[in-house]
Parts: C-alpha cells; sequence; structure tokens
C-alpha cells in the first residue's frame, strides 16, 4: 500500500470545473448584449477562460493518473479533450474550402450549417465516450462515486444533446463532477488494482 497526495489535482479539478461554469454562464449572459463590438470582445474573453479551464481540468487529470499510475485515466480525458478541437478544425476547414470547390452556391449555406451539426454532434458524443471513461476510471480507482455517477450522466448527456434532455443530463454530469473533485481525499491510500 502506497499513500499519494491528491490535493493539487483536488484543487485543480475544482478550480477548472468553476472556471467552466463561469465561462458557460458569462456566454449566456452575451448571448442577451446587443452591441456587437463588446459581444465580439467578451466572446474572446470567454473562449480564453475555457482554455484555461480545460488546461486546469487536464492537470488535475494528469495528477490523479500520474499519483494512481493508471495511465488510462489522463489518456481518455485528453482524448476528450482534442476530439472536439479536431472537430471544430474539419468544421473551419469544410467552411473555408466548400465555397471554392462547389460552383452552385445556392444552397451552400444549408449544407455547411448541416455538416457543422452534423460534425459538432458527433465530436460531442465522441468526446462524451472518452470523458465518461476517465470519470468512470477515476472514480472506480479512488472508490468515489461521485465520479462514476457524472461518467453516466455525460454519456447519456451526450446522446440525448439533439433534444433538451441532454442540456440537463449534462449539467447534472457537471453537478456530480463538482462533487467528485471534492470528495477527493488530500492523502489517498492506494492499493493495487
Amino acid at each position: 500500500m502506497k499513500k499519494v497526495n491528491l490535493r493539487n489535482a483536488k484543487i485543480s479539478g475544482l478550480i477548472g470545473i468553476l472556471l467552466s461554469f463561469a465561462g458557460i454562464t458569462l456566454n449566456f449572459i452575451i448571448e442577451k448584449i446587443t452591441l456587437a463590438k463588446t459581444q465580439v470582445i467578451f466572446k474572446i474573453s470567454v473562449s480564453l477562460l475555457s482554455l484555461v479551464a480545460a488546461i486546469f481540468l487536464l492537470v488535475a487529470f494528469y495528477e490523479i493518473s500520474k499519483k494512481t499510475e493508471v495511465k488510462e485515466i489522463f489518456n481518455n480525458y485528453l482524448t476528450s479533450v482534442i476530439i472536439p478541437v479536431v472537430g471544430a478544425v474539419f468544421i473551419i476547414v469544410v467552411g473555408v474550402t466548400f465555397p471554392v470547390l462547389v460552383r452552385d452556391t445556392t444552397r451552400l449555406p444549408e449544407v455547411i450549417s448541416a455538416t457543422a451539426l452534423t460534425v459538432s454532434f458527433i465530436a460531442v458524443v465522441a468526446s462524451s465516450i472518452f470523458m465518461s471513461k476517465a470519470f468512470r476510471k477515476t472514480g472506480e480507482v479512488l472508490n468515489n462515486k461521485y465520479f462514476t455517477v457524472a461518467s453516466t450522466f455525460f454519456l447519456y448527456g451526450a446522446y440525448t444533446l439533439i433534444i433538451f434532455v441532454g442540456v440537463v443530463l449534462l449539467f447534472a454530469g457537471a453537478i456530480y463532477e463538482i462533487l467528485g473533485f471534492a470528495h477527493i481525499p488530500d492523502e489517498f491510500v492506494l492499493t493495487r488494482q
């Protein structure tokens, strides 16, 4: 048996998820602002806040993975972060190249919108599968039921995102993620898995 210190992972995770919530809340508020110039500046700020939140969460899962010697925790979480980025790059490439490649541009906005929506949905589902694996394994290793429940909410939330139920499930998953990080002990006795 080995004693590991998870205090930094706990703090990084809590900061990351709270910054993520702040970004979502600010984004909702910004949507209500009608001044286009200030809206762009705020959108960039929210994007940077989301990036900082993702980095804090990556650090938290890296620490947990390193200290518990279970590499799949960090690998799955990292994959869940990379997939939406790849999806966004794909959408940008399609948005830029389609107008050049297509001669009949009358239906171009619909085609690009449908492609973006489809790729976004696929990216969210694929990302949630890997995030769910990371949370489930974290819950097993740390004997933390909150991560296990968050795993289930995130997975089913992604599947049902196309209807409003998914948003509610994702929100519940985020609440359980906060509880999961809050219930990580500062010191954890690691038994071999």
